[in-house]
């Protein structure tokens, strides 16, 4: 679907307005688009990404999946594995992110697994991306040690 909407900049005819046709919302809009890209397509979607101005922004239990993983990630093997990572079945609930501040928080990653969990903590903050050089939200897992289980609280 195309949108147009009024500009204000002047148009050849004083009492018409100029109309700018606006390119429809183009990429993935659910996890099943982002699933279904391979590592080369995520990193180049991951390269135009921006970072929100607080960890707020996390706050909370994100629907998550697995999506990709390199090496796996295309031909039969990668469609299994795809599959597999949108079952109810998978272990992977995704993860749990809370802000202590703008810039800093914590997070755990939610598992089923003969119950549901709350395992590998971790620390947020914004750095540097490996990948790119550009801002990112990094997850820390070393600072908080050895890893953690605790009975998750749906």
């Amino acid at each position: 679907m195309k949108t147009a909407h009024a500009t204000s900049r002047r148009s050849p005819s004083p009492s018409r307005p100029t109309v700018t046709v606006v390119p429809p919302l183009t990429g993935p809009q659910s996890l099943d688009d982002l699933a279904a890209l391979d590592v080369p397509a995520a990193e180049a979607l991951y390269r135009r990404g921006t970072v929100p101005d607080s960890l707020h922004a996390l706050d909370g239990d994100p629907d998550c999946r697995m999506l990709a993983v390199r090496g796996l990630d295309r031909g039969a093997v990668g469609d299994r594995l795809r599959r597999f990572a949108a079952a109810s079945a998978f272990p992977w609930e995704g993860k749990h992110f809370q802000a202590t501040s703008d810039g800093a928080g914590t997070g755990i990653n939610r598992v089923r697994l003969g119950g549901r969990w709350r395992w590998f903590p971790f620390e947020t903050r914004f750095d540097v991306s490996a990948i790119d050089g550009q801002p990112c939200i990094f997850l820390d897992y070393e600072s908080q040690g050895e890893p953690a289980a605790d009975p998750a609280h749906p």
